[in-house]
Order: structure tokens, then sequence, then C-alpha cells
């Protein structure tokens, strides 16, 4: 119906509300019969209003004096209450002065009653303070003594902790050097092996040549090739002699820093089982988690980059008030999370843990 309208009748049509679009519509059905019967039904109810106007302003008017006569009724009351109260003020006011004192007496009488008895108790008191005064000084000492050995354990685990980090240090350091060292033992094992061939060969040739000139009946003098060959296997010997000395230097060099790798190793150790320990706690929560790791840590080699974790392993927190404060805001799930640096581990392990 509104499509054909101008778009200002469309305007006008949307403000219009529900009664003038009732008349509206009479108004465009038929001949307009419908909308005046509307009108006259209007205007009769219109002079009914009135009517009903009139009636409902003239039964507020009754009662509006009805509620003026109450209201002057009860100022007349009130006026004699008023009266009769101020006689009987009069009458208490000749009584207050006895009155008062008798509730002084009786205040005075109870203030004495509450004197005694806070004086018994005072009394009490003391005496029972007397009997637990010893125990809370003690209780005072010994809770000095535990917050002092608090102060040193919270010292001690703060050193053992940067006593690890050392360790740890040292050891990765030692390892390098003991590579090193390794690599330089085989170097000059391999160098001695090659003097010790070079060694055998001559001698070898030696030999060859000493048979023969047994061989030979009538041989020319080959003194001077014997003492070459003589003096060249001292010097090779003399070499061997120096190589195997180097050996036995390198030997003891690498003494010290294995002694060095096992005493790490077994710091390590000691560091693992504090690993085993926090591990246990996650078991409870992470029902595969000590197979999990023991696999993480068997095919580290398959993994593209180190993988960390669990995530409770790496924390290091010897104050209470920072673990309850880690506790309350990281979620319980992470604690048993790994951290991975390569998206390739880190859906290698979600495979594994699913």
């Amino acid at each position: 119906l509104c499509q054909f309208l101008p778009q200002d009748r469309v305007v006008e049509f949307a403000r219009m509300n529900p009664e003038q679009m009732l008349q509206e519509t009479e108004k465009a059905i038929g001949n307009g019969e419908l909308y005046d019967q509307h009108k006259k039904l209007i205007d009769m109810k219109g002079g009914i209003a009135d009517l009903e106007r009139e009636v409902v302003s003239k039964r507020a008017r009754a009662e509006k004096l009805r509620r003026e006569n109450e209201s002057l009724e009860r100022d007349v009351e009130r006026f004699n209450e008023r009266e009769k109260l101020l006689q009987e003020v009069a009458d208490m006011q000749l009584k207050m002065p006895w009155l008062k004192f008798e509730q002084a007496k009786e205040k005075w009488f109870n203030a004495k009653e509450e004197l005694k008895a806070c004086k018994k108790l005072l009394s009490d008191k003391t005496a029972e303070l007397i009997q637990y005064k010893e125990p809370y000084d003690a209780r005072i000492v010994e809770r000095t003594a535990a917050q002092t050995e608090e102060k040193e354990k919270k010292r001690a685990m703060t050193a053992a902790d940067n006593k690890r980090v050392t360790c740890s240090e040292t050891l990765n350091r030692l390892y390098v050097d003991s590579e090193g060292q390794i690599s330089m033992l085989a170097q000059a094992r391999k160098r001695t092996g090659d003097h010790r061939r070079k060694l055998a060969q001559r001698e070898e040739t030696l030999r060859d040549a000493l048979a023969r000139q047994a061989n030979v009946p009538e041989a020319p003098d080959h003194s001077a090739e014997l003492n070459d060959l003589k003096s060249s296997s001292t010097k090779m010997n003399m070499e061997l002699l120096a190589v195997e000395r180097d050996v036995g230097d390198l030997r003891q060099r690498a003494a010290g820093p294995e002694q060095s790798l096992n005493l790490a190793e077994r710091r390590l150790r000691e560091i693992d089982s504090v690993r085993g320990q926090k591990l246990s706690l996650l078991a409870p929560k992470f029902r595969n988690i000590l197979e999990g790791d023991q696999w993480v840590n068997e095919h580290g080699n398959m993994f593209h980059q180190k993988v960390f974790g669990p995530i409770l392993t790496l924390i290091e927190c010897a104050d209470p008030d920072h673990q309850n404060y880690l506790q309350a805001t990281i979620p319980s799930f992470l604690f048993g999370a790994y951290i991975t640096q390569d998206s390739r581990d880190r859906d290698t392990l979600n495979a594994r843990f699913k």
C-alpha cells in the first residue's frame, strides 16, 4: 500500500500512532460512513468524559471538605491532648529532682559493684598472666630462633642455586675442554701410530739391507749407509719417546677435566633428582608425564631444536610467597607443558602425548 504513496506521505504515515492509522484507514475504505460513525462515537465519548470529570470533581470536593473536617477534629484533639500533657509535665517537673537523685544513687551503686568486679578480674588476670608469661617468653625466643634459622636456610638455598648455576656452567665448559683434550689425544695417538709405522718400515728396510749384505760374500763397504740408518733409527726412537711423553702429558692433563667432569656429573645427577621430585609432583595431575618425559629424553636426537620442560622443572623459586603467587596466577595445566622452538617438534609432542 505504501509503495505507491509519495515520500512525504510515507514519512507522515510512519509517524502515525495506531488510532491515527485506524482513522486514515477508515477514510480510505468505502464512502466515509465508517469514519463518520467512528467520529460520532468519539464525540459521544467526549461528552460522557465531561460528565465523568464533573462527577469526579464534585466527589473530590466532597472528599476535600471531609478531610478538612477531620483535620479540624484532629487539631481539637491534639490541642486537648497538649493541654493534658502540659499539666503532666508540670507535675513531673516537681518529681524530677527526686527521680534524678534515685537514678544517680542506683548508678553509683552499680558503678561501685562493677569496680569491685573489675578489681577482682584484674587480680585474677594478673595471676594468670604471671603463670603464662614464662611459656610466652620461651615461645618468643623459639620464634626468633626459627625466623633466624629460616633466613639462614633461605640464604643457603640461594647459595645452593647460585652454586648449581656455577656448576652447570663449569660442566659445560669442562665438557667443551674435555672434547678438545680428547681430540688432541686422538691426534697425538694418530701421530704416534704414524711414527711407529715409519719406524717399522725403516727397521724392515734395515733388516732387508742386512740380509742382502749377509747373502753377498764380497760386498762393498756400506758402513756409512748403516751408520745413517742407525742414526735415523735412533732419531725415530727419540721422536717416538717424545711422542709417548706427549701422550702421557695429555693423559695427565685430561685426567683433571675428567675428574671435574665426574664431579659435575654427580652434581647434575643431584639436580636431576630434584627434577625427578618435581616430576613426581606432576604425576597425579598428568597421567603419562613420567613415561612421556623419559621418551623425550631418549629421543632428543629426533627433534629439530632443543625441547625444554616440563615448565615446573625449569622453575627455581625458594621464596614461599613467590611460590604461592605463581600457583595462584599460572594455570595448573601449564606446569606440565613443554617449550618447543620448532612447530614440527610441537606437532611431534602433541602426537606423542595425545
